[in-house]
């Protein structure tokens, strides 16, 4: 069997406006969920490639802003914003970060070997789910932070179809 998924690589990120850019993000990150499967670990480095390459480019931008090399109205203002987003894109790649031990705990075949691994294996569940709620909770505020709009929050029906702003490379994989 056979998968099509639509998925951002970080170059893609630099075509777009700082808005644009942290909406694709989040629609992947909506979309691509980490779960505690085979390919949970894949899901989390990408999150965290697509997040730091964003961090970088909104620090980039608040620089050149500042040098007036990006026209706007109030650069100042502008730049502020931009490297507020950019921080608080940090704290998101660090909550990711914390993830990665639990990510690593759930998705160790010991770790369903038996009912008292399974159960032992409950707190790392939890912490993978806080840590990666408190990483979208904290996007959603540096979109916050970036536009001063709230974003809007998908259904779960609209979630799974949700169309990124721009158009994504696609991969394929093979199905289990």
């Amino acid at each position: 069997m056979e998968t099509t998924i639509s998925v951002y690589e970080p170059d893609d990120l630099d075509y777009m406006t700082r808005p644009e850019a942290l909406d694709a993000v989040l629609t992947d990150l909506r979309a691509h969920q980490v779960d505690a499967g085979p390919d949970g670990f894949f899901t989390a480095l990408r999150h965290i490639d697509l997040l730091g390459h964003l961090a970088l480019r909104f620090t980039a931008d608040a620089h050149h802003l500042l040098a007036e090399e990006i026209p706007t109205t109030n650069p100042a203002q502008d730049a502020l914003r931009s490297s507020q987003a950019a921080a608080t894109i940090g704290r998101a790649l660090a909550h990711y970060t914390q993830a990665l031990p639990a990510l690593t705990k759930v998705t160790d075949p010991a770790s369903r070997a038996s009912i008292d691994a399974q159960l032992a294996a409950i707190p790392h569940h939890s912490a993978l789910r806080r840590h990666l709620d408190a990483a979208q909770r904290t996007l959603d505020e540096a979109r916050i932070e970036l536009t001063g709009a709230v974003p809007p929050l998908p259904t779960r029906k609209a979630s799974a179809n949700a169309k990124p702003p721009a158009t994504p490379r696609t991969i394929r994989r093979r199905g289990l």
